[in-house]
């Protein structure tokens, strides 16, 4: 393709949330079908570097120099966050994958010039982009009320495959439970309140692993007192196949990619029942819990402890989960 390709991503790597490894992922296998590949961004970490061009920005100003010297040329943009916005100030042609948790986290935010501020700006981009991706179906909807030039495309696996040969844990053995994400109330409010269940009966002898950046230092302090709980900075190469269970407390999601990763390495998960979790969670993988019942998930780790071997992984509700495939089916619509 003769066009240029413009990212715009935050932060561009595998280092920082799920959306933005999503765009890294994706950009693996696009930037060989484009002239030159643009990626403008505030942070990158050692992912992919190889062929792309990087531009840096601090703020709106630095942003609008660096696109204005973009839109130069023939050019195509790419977004994957609010920010994308700026694509419509400069003109740019763009494709945009939505990967928020708008409209239901503008409900609980206490800023009300901060809901209004995304809420426009993804209409906005939703009315504007060429086409949208939804990593869910959960979020079609909202989608649709601004375009109908929308598509389901599920992000990818960023773990290898490895089968467990024995899910049951032994009379003795620890349970082991492990916990991904951005440490801040969205995610880890609920783990707060069903941790301290678990300290009061004492029936369960386990440990927790952490692995994520802090971003709330009193949810941060909170677990760290829990003498079960492990806290560790976020990496990319976590060994889920090492844990018995895959607990997510968040209050809504999207569509978490360490779930997503969990199931493949046939570790069964345990979360609430929100955003689109229900479309790869199941009663063979895992167990939905209603939100935000943590008396319940508290006996449902009891069960899980004693019961590891009911759980069976197929894989069959994962094919569409393989950024190649996904990355194609972008680039045969972005063509």
């Amino acid at each position: 393709m003769d066009k240029e390709l413009i990212i715009l991503s935050d932060n561009f790597g595998t280092s920082f949330s799920g959306g933005c490894t999503a765009t890294a992922n994706f950009v693996r296998f696009w930037k060989d079908s484009f002239k030159e590949v643009h990626v403008v961004c505030k942070n990158t970490d050692d992912f992919l570097k190889d062929n792309i061009v990087f531009w840096y920005y601090e703020d709106e100003k630095s942003l609008d120099e660096i696109l204005s010297k973009l839109a130069m040329k023939s050019t195509i943009g790419y977004g994957d966050y609010h920010t994308a916005v700026a694509f419509i100030k400069h003109n740019i042609p763009f494709y945009f994958t939505y990967h928020d948790n708008y409209p239901e986290l503008g409900e609980v935010l206490t800023s009300n010039s901060k809901v209004e501020m995304m809420m426009n700006n993804y209409s906005q981009i939703f009315s504007f982009a060429k086409y949208v991706f939804s990593v869910s179906n959960s979020k079609l909807d909202y989608i649709k009320s601004n375009t109908e030039n929308c598509l389901v495309v599920r992000n990818g696996i960023s773990q290898l495959y490895t089968k467990k040969e024995k899910l049951n844990i032994g009379a003795d053995e620890e349970l082991s439970i492990l916990m991904a994400g951005n440490v801040s109330g969205r995610k880890f409010q609920f783990a707060i309140e069903l941790f301290n269940i678990i300290l009061k009966s004492g029936r369960i002898n386990l440990k927790v692993d952490i692995f994520g950046s802090n971003h709330d230092d009193k949810i941060f302090e909170q677990l760290s007192k829990f003498d079960f709980v492990n806290l560790f900075p976020f990496r990319s190469n976590i060994s889920y196949k090492d844990y018995h269970i895959y607990l997510c407390t968040s209050t809504m999601e999207n569509l978490s990619l360490s779930v997503v990763d969990a199931i493949k390495n046939c570790t069964p998960v345990i979360a609430f029942d929100v955003g689109g979790l229900g479309e790869v969670i199941n009663n063979k993988n895992g167990i939905l819990v209603q939100p935000y019942d943590v008396e319940n998930m508290y006996r449902e780790i009891q069960k899980i402890r004693k019961t590891m071997s009911r759980f069976y992984f197929d894989g069959q509700e994962l094919d569409n989960y393989d950024w190649k495939k996904s990355a194609n089916i972008m680039l045969n619509i972005m063509h």
